[in-house]
C-alpha cells in the first residue's frame, strides 16, 4: 500500500506522509474539529435554553388565560343564576 502523499506549495516537491508526519498534521485538524463542534454544542445549548424559556413562558401565559376564561365563565353563570332567580320570584309574585 503506497502512503499518501502531500504536494509542497512552494517547491512542489511530493513528500510521502508517514504515521510519524501526519500524526501533527491529523492532531491539528482533529483539535480544530473538536473546538467547532464544542462551539456549536455551546450554541445548539443556547438555542435550547432560550427555547424552554419561551415553552414555560407560554405555558404560564396559557394558565392565565384559562384561569381568566374560568373566572369570566364563573361570573357570567353566577350573573345567569342571579336573573333567573329573580325573574322566578318575579314569576311566583304574579301567582
Amino acid at each position: 500500500m503506497t502512503d499518501p502523499t502531500v504536494t509542497c506549495p512552494s517547491c512542489s516537491t511530493e513528500i510521502k506522509l508517514t504515521e510519524s508526519l501526519a500524526a501533527p498534521l491529523i492532531r491539528a485538524t482533529r483539535d480544530e474539529y473538536e473546538t467547532k463542534l464544542a462551539r456549536e454544542r455551546a450554541q445548539l445549548s443556547e438555542r435550547e435554553a432560550g427555547l424552554a424559556q419561551q415553552v414555560a413562558a407560554l405555558e404560564e401565559k396559557k394558565k392565565s388565560i384559562d384561569e381568566e376564561v374560568r373566572e369570566r365563565l364563573n361570573h357570567g353563570r353566577a350573573a345567569i343564576a342571579a336573573e333567573e332567580a329573580k325573574k322566578a320570584k318575579a314569576a311566583s309574585l304574579l301567582t
